[in-house]
């Protein structure tokens, strides 16, 4: 950089930094201006109700239920990104916040890592969130011997996810009406 581009930036800044106080001055005798917007109180609340993180040396995965009814699945593998989404209704959302938030949930040790690794083993992290913003958060692997408060919500969240990888075909493909006579169905 060179001496004369030195000296053009700095003009350029001292004459918006005079601009600013020619500004500020003009505007001294002027009674002080009201507030545009009036001030919000800031409370703590919780965007999502529960998100867990699996991490693996392949890439990650992520499930999170939303405080709104969303449910979000997100996969990262080799540089590809899959994304699932699925409103829950009402009801399911209230169950399952209000299943998360237990005390019993809140009592777990944050910290159940084994130690042990290998090589398609993944390590996890689970947040969870009670309505006020407190937070919880659980570590863990795949080798962990998980106390019964944590396998319920590891598996609460396996259901979740399984809403958005293994959906149910709607019932009306099995009304009576658009089944065969003597049509067998099997499940796998």
């Amino acid at each position: 950089m060179t001496i004369q581009a030195c000296s053009g930036i700095y003009r350029k800044a001292a004459f918006a930094l005079g601009c600013l106080l020619a500004a500020s001055l003009a505007r001294a005798g002027e009674p002080p201006a009201a507030p545009s917007r009036t001030p919000v109180a800031i409370t703590a609340s919780r965007t999502f109700c529960a998100e867990w993180v699996r991490q693996s040396r392949e890439g990650y995965e992520r499930v999170t239920l939303f405080a709104d009814g969303n449910v979000v699945w997100k996969r990262s593998r080799d540089g590809k990104d899959d994304v699932l989404r699925k409103a829950i209704p009402p009801d399911e959302l209230t169950f399952y916040c209000s299943y998360f938030s237990r005390p019993e949930v809140w009592s777990l040790s944050d910290n159940l890592r084994t130690g042990l690794s290998g090589e398609f083993s993944s390590q996890s992290l689970l947040t969870l969130v009670r309505e006020n913003g407190d937070r919880k958060t659980l570590r863990f692997d795949d080798m962990s011997p998980m106390p019964g408060e944590a396998a319920a919500i590891r598996a609460a969240l396996e259901g979740l996810k399984s809403l958005l990888t293994s959906p149910l075909a709607p019932a009306s493909r099995f009304a009576p009406e658009a089944l065969a006579a003597g049509q067998l169905l099997k499940r796998f």
